[in-house]
């Protein structure tokens, strides 16, 4: 296994690149410091702003921060940029001439990752799954911004039936109100290959990370909310990325979770859940090969059947089903990996560069 560089680029700004991210094939989005949000494009050497992250109307926090992280999503020329842990975005959709804002609840939004999904339907109409708050996503529809999910409640299915059935057995200490609202920190979404799941790498009061998965037909059309827990366990906000349309991929330390007989040598691992009739079972655990891997985000790339684990510092290591270590390489900064592309995008201040990975 290799990464050889494909493309590179060196702007001639007094700006410098706040976040970037992969596109189309060779194309890159890219949010500057001046606020713009920029297109370039490697094969035409095209550069194109798109829209602004500034904002004429005035926020009681402040409204879009430049100075706190930032992540870009798209999806054909539709692009999503949010605060990951404040509470503003911005869609620019330039096939319907808008730009919309989004506005979170600032409940625990410092230490939650800013939800947002985007996909497809089987008429091929894109969506956007997306936090209103803590507790709460909505999915809309973008070529009519009509959101699908606006009488969408905050009870989950049979939380009546569950009640009733769980103080048979356990003493009601304190008098409140029921059914009550769903207690749940969505995290960051992905959807699944086939655009049937998405998943919310979240957590709940403990605290504790906890991974739920909602088939995207049923959290449109029931509304009550249907979740399948998927998996949990200490809040160490793991990675996670689908591997086909009904397996999800997840980290776990044996260490940091109290594992018996684990140590801090133990090797780190990746757990396989698949997904069928409402319901997740761990079908394998892959060590992987080396007790030094650190990581933040994880793909799966299906060209190569490897996980693309990315740290903070730029790391990329390649890693086999198997567990097995096929490349590591740490000498560049790799922020992000479309597995759609098989790209891996380097930036800096003013420079950007593609990497493809092959055999």
């Amino acid at each position: 296994m290799k990464i050889e560089k494909k493309h590179s680029k060196t702007f001639a700004t007094e700006d410098t690149i706040l976040s970037a991210t992969l596109a189309q094939n060779d194309e890159v989005v890219l949010v500057m410091s001046n606020g713009d949000v920029v297109r370039y494009n490697f094969v035409t050497d095209e550069t194109h702003t798109v829209s602004t992250l500034k904002d004429s109307m005035g926020y009681t926090d402040g409204g879009f921060d430049l100075t706190s992280p930032i992540s870009i999503y798209t999806l054909d020329d539709i692009i999503v940029v949010v605060n990951d842990f404040t509470r503003h975005g911005y869609i620019f959709n330039p096939t319907q001439k808008y730009r919309l804002h989004l506005w979170r609840g600032e409940y625990y939004a410092k230490i939650t990752k800013y939800p947002i999904a985007l996909y497809k339907d089987a008429q091929q109409v894109p969506h956007l799954i997306y936090a209103n708050d803590w507790n709460q996503v909505h999915i809309m529809n973008l070529n009519t911004r009509q959101i699908l999910t606006a009488a969408k409640s905050l009870i989950e299915q049979n939380a009546e039936e569950e009640h009733i059935e769980f103080y048979k057995t356990h003493e009601e200490s304190n008098k409140l109100a029921w059914p009550s609202s769903y207690d749940y920190f969505y995290g960051g979404l992905s959807v699944s290959p086939d655009n049937k799941y998405f998943t919310s790498a979240g957590w709940v009061w403990g605290s504790f990370d906890c991974c739920n998965t909602y088939e995207i037909e049923d959290f449109i059309k029931n509304n009550r909310i249907s979740d399948i827990y998927t998996a949990g366990g200490e809040h160490v906000d793991r990675p996670v990325c689908w591997i086909d349309n009904n397996t999800i991929a997840i980290t776990y330390d044996p260490y940091a979770e109290g594992d018996e007989e684990a140590t801090k040598d133990s090797l780190k691992e990746i757990h396989l859940y698949h997904i069928e009739n409402n319901s997740s079972t761990l079908i394998e655990k892959i060590q992987i090969q080396r007790q030094d891997i650190e990581y933040t985000k994880m793909y799966f790339d299906t060209t190569l059947n490897s996980f693309i684990l990315l740290s903070k510092s730029g790391e990329i290591t390649v890693i086999s089903k198997s567990g097995e270590i096929v490349l590591q390489h740490d000498d560049i900064n790799v922020t992000t990996y479309n597995t759609a592309t098989n790209q891996a995008l380097v930036h800096g201040d003013k420079t950007i560069a593609i990497c493809t990975l092959s055999e």
